[in-house]
């Protein structure tokens, strides 16, 4: 079956059930929790991302989503997200890997 990405309006609330946690670590557990049983476009996973302060959390998500992104080939503009090239370089790695 043709796999669709979360509709705005759901994707919209997913973001501010995420802005509503405090922590980073809370954070992450809700969005995974979510992003395991949907699909994604990549423009969606960096808006994900934006929404986390930590690198490293960030880095975390991307590998996480990947699997649930319908446009794949679309990835690489999640590498704006991410200030250290070290971080580029391991989801690239990360991507690599994975196919």
């Amino acid at each position: 079956h043709h796999m669709q990405p979360m509709n705005s309006y759901s994707f919209e609330q997913f973001k501010q059930v995420i802005r509503n946690e405090s922590f980073d670590n809370t954070r992450i557990v809700l969005a995974k929790q979510t992003i395991g049983s949907n699909y994604f476009s990549s423009a969606q996973v960096k808006e994900v991302l934006e929404l986390f302060s930590f690198e490293n959390n960030k880095l975390d998500i991307a590998k996480f989503s990947y699997k649930y992104t319908v446009d794949k080939n679309n990835y690489f503009i999640l590498n704006d997200a991410f200030s250290f090239s070290g971080n580029k370089e391991e989801l690239a790695r990360y991507i690599k890997a994975y196919r």
